[in-house]
């Protein structure tokens, strides 16, 4: 370690690991397809209420539920920015023209400030603690594999992230900077909860970390809290109830998102999530265990540890750390845990400072310690991680060429492609935008901007609906038949063609018109079906 620092001095050693992060995220965007052919929910949801907010168009804003208003206010940003740069023409023509240019320099932009905020962390706690220190809470993203694996979507999950690792960077000069005001991080650490849970409400178990933590102005905190959280909601304030309703969903529902039953718990659900969570964070499982006894361990000793901010650093990350894990149990998908695992570093490095200051004797420990729990987090990140890519590469190996085929077949001449509209990505760009156009208030607004880009595609909205306009408006639908055009619509596991046709023959009726089907196939399952509708002269 000399060595090297001295070859590159101490910012070229805390900058090893935050461009590891940079390359590994670019190496998982090459994995994995475009965003609209592998994951547009919620990305395509955010880009759209994103450019609601980058234009001031607030009242359009129709995604609540988190409520994500700060994510969502961060990619209008993000947005105005990748525009200024590698913008043609009018702004929103050009996001639902190259939606996946603004997603990913959205999303690259989300990387860079969460490998720049990973230095910053290794550079106060380069001060503050010591190198070996600085080098272990920079692997804050690598004690979980959800952790890296986050990086690759752009969701308000990995932007919480972000705030988290803010909030650290500020613990780390609290915690380690004896004679620093209560007062200037009371507000800090306020301001940042308060947003981080206007992003996402799950949050909220994690400021019992920095309440426990700060030795006075507890008030302040909470206060701040509020008021952060306020300024956050502020676009969307006057919608607030959709939020509220969604809480209250939460927690009087067993299932997620609201749904299930009118209760608290599955009871059996409740306990087969918590084995999973478990097993699948075996480290950060002890490491709470190891907090939980050493609090207790400290409040036994004398007083001068008892007052120690270590101590109430991880008597409040253990109860939010469990707090957490009891929602995600209830709900459950991993990835809501992520924002306890990234305190995982942190709190190794508390343990081990308490631990010394308790026992001094062990203080020789530090070194080996801190290379053997720094290359076991690294070796355990990357072997989850490894074989999850794997999967991805064996679930998307055909995407490329589907998106290709459907491209290739819609360019043979002029037809109206009509698709399915749901949650679930697909080969088009459109599967993308009309997702996230569904989930914009007045979303006819962008009318003349999608009409202009999209002419001819459609959406099917169901057998006893009209066909409408990329989910804006409903069409005219005796136009398919005066004007008849080729018509397209692909087939797929969890989209059937059939569906379409049926809607097609409830248009034509009685009317005397020939509807000539044919199939264009991509593989087995998959297919284009080509529909032509001539009038006949009887």
């Amino acid at each position: 370690m000399s060595w090297v620092e001295h070859r590159f001095g101490r910012y070229g050693i805390l900058m090893i690991l935050p461009l590891l992060y940079f390359v590994f995220y670019w190496w998982q965007l090459c994995v994995f397809p475009p965003f609209f052919a592998s994951r547009i929910d919620p990305e395509y949801v955010y880009l759209i209420n994103g450019l609601n907010c980058g234009i001031f168009k607030f009242p359009r804003i129709g995604h609540m539920d988190h409520p994500g208003t700060p994510f969502q206010f961060f990619t209008g940003i993000c947005i105005r920015f990748v525009h200024v740069f590698f913008g043609k023409g009018e702004l929103v023509s050009d996001v639902f023209a190259r939606p996946e240019l603004y997603m990913r320099g959205s999303s690259h932009i989300l990387m860079l400030l969460i490998s720049l905020t990973i230095f910053k962390i290794g550079n106060v706690a380069y001060i503050h603690i010591s190198k070996y220190g600085a080098l272990l809470l920079q692997t804050a993203l690598v004690f979980s594999a959800w952790l890296l694996l986050m990086q690759v979507r752009y969701t308000p999950d990995r932007f919480n992230l972000w705030l988290l690792l803010i909030l650290i960077y500020f613990l780390v000069g609290y915690i380690f900077s004896p004679n620093d005001s209560d007062k200037k991080y009371a507000i800090l650490f306020g301001v940042l909860c308060g947003l981080s849970v206007a992003v996402k409400v799950n949050v909220v178990p994690i400021l019992l970390i920095p309440f426990f933590t700060l030795r006075s102005k507890h008030l302040l905190f909470i206060t701040m809290c509020i008021l952060g959280f306020l300024v956050g909601v502020l676009p969307i304030i006057e919608h607030f109830h959709v939020f509220r309703e969604f809480v209250e969903k939460l927690a009087s529902h067993d299932g997620i998102y609201g749904s299930g039953n009118e209760r608290f718990i599955d009871p059996t659900s409740f306990v087969h999530n918590l084995k999973n969570i478990i097993r699948a964070n075996v480290v950060f499982s002890l490491v709470i265990l190891a907090a939980i006894i050493t609090w207790i361990w400290t409040m036994m000793q004398s007083k001068r540890v008892t007052s120690n901010k270590f101590a109430g650093y991880l008597f409040g990350f253990a109860l939010a750390s469990l707090g957490l894990i009891t929602l995600v149990s209830k709900h459950f998908k991993m990835y809501y845990l992520a924002p306890a695992l990234i305190f995982t570093a942190l709190t190794l490095w508390v343990l081990f400072s308490l631990w010394n200051e308790i026992g001094g004797s062990h203080r020789k420990m530090s070194k080996p310690f801190l290379v053997v729990v720094c290359v076991s987090a690294l070796l355990l990140a990357f072997i989850g991680v490894h074989q999850d890519i794997i999967n991805h590469r064996e679930k998307y190996r055909d995407s490329d060429a589907l998106i290709a085929f459907l491209d290739r077949e819609r360019s043979v001449e002029p037809n109206y492609f009509i698709l399915q509209p749901d949650w679930l990505y697909g080969p088009s760009v459109e599967y993308g935008l009309i997702f996230g156009i569904s989930y914009v208030r007045h979303r006819f607004e962008y009318g003349p901007q999608v009409y202009g880009r999209y002419p001819d595609v459609l959406t099917y909205e169901g057998p006893d609906n009209p066909f409408a306009k990329m989910r804006l408006e409903p069409i005219d639908e005796q136009s398919l038949l005066d004007k008849p055009k080729r018509i397209l619509t692909l087939n797929s596991e969890n989209r059937s063609a059939d569906r379409v046709v049926e809607r097609l023959q409830k248009v034509i009726g009685d009317q005397s018109v020939n509807m000539e089907m044919d199939t264009i196939p991509f593989d087995d399952q998959i297919y284009l079906l080509s529909i032509h509708l001539t009038k006949s002269n009887h």
